[in-house]
């Protein structure tokens, strides 16, 4: 009596392995796929501010070529350079911008 309840035992334990192990086939493919299109949208969405990006700059362009005064152009187009030049160093470099100091 004791051996079969100890192979009873045994087999809902298998059973119940089999189950979890199914299940976390299925949640693992799931992350798996999530982390797909995660990275998909990600890309997607750096294309897309690198176009409004050249969108802008064209137009930056041509408000400094169309004004009479070429410190309204500076103005516009100074600030355009420094912000690309920083999203070109963290691009480079690979890191996240630090974090801003709030008082």
């Amino acid at each position: 009596m004791a051996t079969r309840q100890q192979q009873m035992d045994f087999e809902i334990l298998k059973v119940q392995q089999e189950r979890f192990t199914f299940i976390d086939r299925a949640n693992f493919d799931l992350a798996n796929k999530r982390i797909d299109m995660n990275s998909r949208f990600a890309k997607q969405g750096q294309w897309l501010a690198f176009v409004l990006m050249l969108c802008f700059f064209v137009l930056l362009g041509y408000m400094a070529a169309v004004t009479a005064s070429s410190a309204v152009a500076v103005g516009f187009i100074v600030p355009a350079i420094t912000a690309i030049g920083h999203i070109v160093y963290l691009f480079l470099h690979g890191r996240t911008p630090p974090p801003s100091e709030e008082r």
